[in-house]
């Protein structure tokens, strides 16, 4: 639920973020952002930081902390970029998020808390992708590290970052959250025949996963006999029409119109065989290290993002023609109710962060760059100077020791960002 300034700033307030210097026998305070609650990995990545002496607060985009709300943070995580800048119809959502992003990366520079972005996609899935790779490239200058994932994150955030700033962390197991079940009971709860193989896809259904492409790839394979299901919400459009009818013309396909809870979803996996994944481009998948847990095949195309975790045979050349369907008649052929895949064991959470907790404790301050002029000049459209005069008035005594001349003149920089340079056009997928 998105929440106003006055109730974020309420519910720092009351959690006790601004009430002087935290002591070294508290937990490190860490607000990450923004939260989805349908995400796995950031409830399990938040105990796996408990259990390292880290409490972790979650806020949306719009109530992003910045300014005197910082005052008793001990650091601030960012997560996904596409949350802050997509071209959201509504102008005052983009100009909101945008605002809050710019001006909390500053306030972060300016105070000296720690700053740390995990780059979870190069490419935005919506909006102008040159807009998204100067947000990028000024967010890795900015902060203290830039975290990634096993795949194709670590070249592209070296390259905009430098290899000194960047950390490769494995993620922890998800089946800590989506608990396997006994393979006979959920093969038959599914109504899966024991002589044949379930292929499964599973997640968010958008254009960008590819599952037109899986769609289209069902009449070529002609008679064989597997079983596929595909869970998930689609938004409404011409996806979720296509996927509609070919459940229609193809019985061995089954669309599950809505998020599978953790139980559901663990049985699903345990009585399927493989789960494809049609991308058409990726950095990280934590859905392939899922497939991987539960000793599943991976079809999807040769890219660093499945390729840790897929077996050679079942990748191909997604610049090939009808390389997913006969991928996906390989798979079929070759099927062996026997073959089962070992399972990926991950280190435990707690282990996979323990190398992430160091860069949240503040560091001795030093002066960042200049804000890049593309940012300062456009954002100047939104007239929102007057906010820099109101954050001076309202920071901790204790920032003053700074003078007062360096934080007017950061602070008067902290409001100058580019708040509307997507597409009002496209979908609010928010």
């Amino acid at each position: 639920m998105t929440q106003t300034s006055r109730e974020v700033v309420g519910e720092l307030d009351r959690a006790g973020y601004g009430r002087g210097p935290r002591t070294d026998e508290a937990p490190l305070v860490v607000v990450q952002c923004p939260y989805s609650a349908d995400n796995h990995y950031q409830d399990l990545l938040a105990k796996g930081l408990a259990a390292c002496g880290v409490e972790t607060r979650f806020v949306a985009p719009e109530a992003l902390p910045f300014g005197w709300t910082l005052r008793g943070i001990d650091a601030v995580h960012l997560q996904w970029l596409d949350s802050f800048v997509q071209p959201w119809r509504s102008r005052r959502k983009r100009v909101a998020r945008k605002f809050r992003l710019a001006a909390c990366v500053t306030s972060c520079r300016v105070l000296g808390t720690p700053l740390v972005w995990t780059l979870h996609n190069t490419q935005p899935h919506a909006g102008d992708p040159r807009s998204f790779s100067r947000w990028s490239r000024w967010l890795a200058h900015n902060a203290r590290v830039v975290v990634v994932h096993p795949g194709a994150a670590e070249p592209a955030a070296t390259q905009i970052a430098g290899a000194d700033k960047v950390l490769t962390l494995p993620m922890g197991p998800y089946r800590d959250a989506i608990h396997p079940a006994d393979r006979a009971t959920a093969r038959s709860d599914w109504e899966v025949p024991e002589d044949e193989p379930l292929i499964v896809s599973f997640g968010h259904i958008r254009p960008q996963k590819g599952i037109g492409d899986l769609i289209a790839a069902m009449p070529k394979l002609g008679a064989a006999r597997f079983s596929l299901v595909v869970a998930g919400k689609a938004p409404p459009g011409e996806l979720a029409s296509d996927l509609a009818l070919a459940t229609r013309r193809d019985p061995r396909i089954r669309w599950i119109d809505r998020w599978l809870d953790d139980g559901e979803l663990g049985a699903l996996l345990s009585a399927a065989d493989a789960v494809v994944m049609p991308v058409r481009s990726g950095t990280t998948s934590s859905s392939a290290q899922v497939a991987a847990e539960f000793g599943l095949a991976l079809i999807g195309p040769d890219i660093p993002a499945l390729s840790v975790y897929g077996r050679a045979e079942f990748l191909y050349d997604p610049d090939l023609p009808n390389a997913l369907a006969e991928t996906l008649s390989l798979f079929v052929r070759e099927w062996s109710a026997s073959d089962r895949r070992e399972e990926l064991s991950p280190p435990p959470w707690q282990e996979a962060v323990a190398d992430l907790v160091p860069f949240y404790r503040k560091a001795p301050r030093r002066a960042g760059q200049p804000i890049p002029r593309w940012l300062r000049d456009s954002f100047a459209k939104m007239g929102a100077s007057g906010l820099a005069a109101s954050a001076d008035r309202r920071r901790p005594t204790e920032c003053r020791s700074r003078t007062d001349a360096q934080l007017a003149e950061s602070t008067d920089r902290a409001v100058t960002f580019d708040v509307d340079s997507g597409d009002p056009q496209a979908e609010d997928t928010g």
